[in-house]
């Protein structure tokens, strides 16, 4: 008798959220494979309403019911539409280099995890003495510990990370791991161990819009802008997030007043030879993706990683290294350990599975550039490059917020693109903004990965988590459009 009420109660949201998931998925099917069967809208061929089908289903679909399947089927469906045939689809989709490099360097960024060596960087940097008797201080280094971590690893397993940190410290402390102080700290770490997995698009789905981008306006993204841009305003947003905690969120930073910091560290030995391996490589890497796309291309170094090798098998090269070179009879990455923990195969569906439908969207046989130039020509005639910038900032952080990154990401390029083209923009920088600030999911459950752990604790609520959230993304807006709307004026 105890267990009916529960069990009734329990039965009815299982049972909303599945009519849910069918209703959303039925939707998600009938534009992917019906849209295209209605009359062409001028100037829209007739492939160009089933790829505008697809697109609209596969963005709706990895906001609404998951990531994997909608990637794969909206693969085949665009491989059915008459754009290329599903043969040619899965070869631009899972054949694509930038796929082999996301794969690349997740195996990387696990081996970086697995010795050790992004938790000896984090703990590192939080447990200096200068830190002791300056709360405020410490809590701003603690951020930025796993901000740098993060660089070099993929967020998700760096967040568990540093909730561990941050919960043992709270217990040496005296702090609740339910006050508000600690719950303030859970959801701002986290958003600096993503933030910081931001700063280097060659990780994940950044790479896909990139090269996407790169496809659309016919010359490759500035990467060293874009690691700069995101490393400077990701310190500046976690500076302003750990002022708001203590200023407008009122938070009690007192018992850490006499913390020491040390012990964090307490028992770390120095880097290990394993761990200075994969920094140096790691290091190695970000020299040559840069060289590849920074310098001359006429140089024959660039030449040589662009044409001969390229930068997927300059990667593939090195994880073979790894792989190959053994110390006291044990390999520097073990494969099997690092690819069972590492790869996240719904990001690298989510690539697969963007590039060749950007590609598709940008096409001249789709007209669909046309269709969102006629649209937007008109909205933007008389403003300045300046207006563009700002005008796709703040709609990429809204949409993104309430949909999927990738596609909110793909959908600003196939608009933004012909009008910037037009009116003169900066379009290395433009593809910055977009790309950027579309990662920025970070306030309801829906929009990332990131938000979608911090929906999965059960100490924090929607309303705190909105909250804290929304005082980052409001501070990259205020932060932000000055800052890219001086880099146009003075590139």
């Amino acid at each position: 008798m105890s267990n009916a009420p529960a069990n009734s109660l329990g039965a009815k949201p299982a049972k909303t959220k599945d009519a849910k998931y069918w209703i959303y998925t039925i939707i998600g099917l009938l534009f992917m494979f019906g849209f295209g069967m209605l009359p062409p809208i001028a100037p829209l061929t007739s492939v160009g309403m089933k790829v505008l089908g697809i697109f609209i289903s596969v963005l709706f679909l990895w906001s609404t019911v998951g990531l994997a399947w909608p990637a794969l089927m909206g693969i085949v469906a665009l491989g059915m539409s008459g754009y290329c045939t599903v043969s040619e689809a899965i070869s631009l989709s899972l054949g694509s280099s930038v796929v082999w490099q996301v794969l690349m360097f997740m195996l990387l960024a696990g081996g970086v995890t697995a010795c050790g060596l992004g938790e000896w960087i984090a703990r590192w940097i939080i447990s200096r003495p200068f830190l002791k008797g300056r709360p405020t201080l410490f809590v701003f280094m603690f951020f930025i510990g796993f901000f740098v971590s993060s660089l070099m690893v993929m967020a998700v397993g760096t967040i568990l990370l540093a909730w561990n940190v941050l919960w043992n410290m709270a217990d040496i402390v005296g702090y609740d791991r339910k006050s508000p102080f600690i719950k303030a700290m859970t959801i701002y770490v986290a958003l600096a161990c993503g933030m910081g997995e931001f700063c280097i698009p060659f990780k994940g789905w950044q790479l896909a819009l990139c090269e996407s981008y790169t496809a659309a306006v016919g010359y490759p993204m500035n990467y060293p802008l874009f690691i700069f841009s995101a490393f400077l305003l990701g310190i500046v947003i976690m500076l302003i997030c750990t002022l708001a905690m203590k200023y407008l969120f009122k938070h009690d930073f007192s018992k850490l007043a006499n913390f020491d910091s040390t012990v964090l560290a307490a028992g770390q030995k120095r880097l290990n030879g394993i761990q200075i391996t994969y920094l140096l490589t790691f290091v190695l890497i970000m020299v040559i993706t840069l060289i590849a796309c920074a310098f001359p291309a006429d140089w024959p170094i660039v030449q040589a990683i662009n044409s001969t090798v390229t930068t997927a098998g300059v990667y593939a090269l090195i994880i073979a290294a790894l792989c190959l070179i053994k110390i006291k009879g044990k390999p520097l990455m073990d494969f099997g350990q690092v690819s069972t923990a590492a790869v996240r195969w719904e990001p690298i569906f989510i690539c697969a599975a963007a590039i060749p439908i950007a590609n598709a969207l940008t096409s001249d046989a789709t007209g669909i550039l046309d269709l969102f130039d006629s649209i937007l020509t008109p909205m933007f005639s008389g403003a300045g490059t300046t207006v563009l910038i700002a005008f796709a900032l703040i709609v990429a952080l809204i949409l993104t917020n309430l949909g999927s990154n990738t596609g909110v990401a793909l959908f600003l390029i196939a608009i933004t693109v012909p009008l910037g083209l037009q009116m003169g923009a900066n379009m290395g920088l433009l593809g910055i903004v977009i790309i950027y600030s579309s990662s920025l999911g970070l306030m309801f459950p829906g929009a990332s990965a990131l938000s979608a752990l911090l929906y999965g604790q059960e100490s924090l609520d929607a309303k705190m988590i909105i909250s804290h959230t929304g005082v980052a993304c409001l501070a990259y807006v205020i932060l932000g459009i000055p800052y890219f709307c001086l880099l146009n004026v003075i590139m």
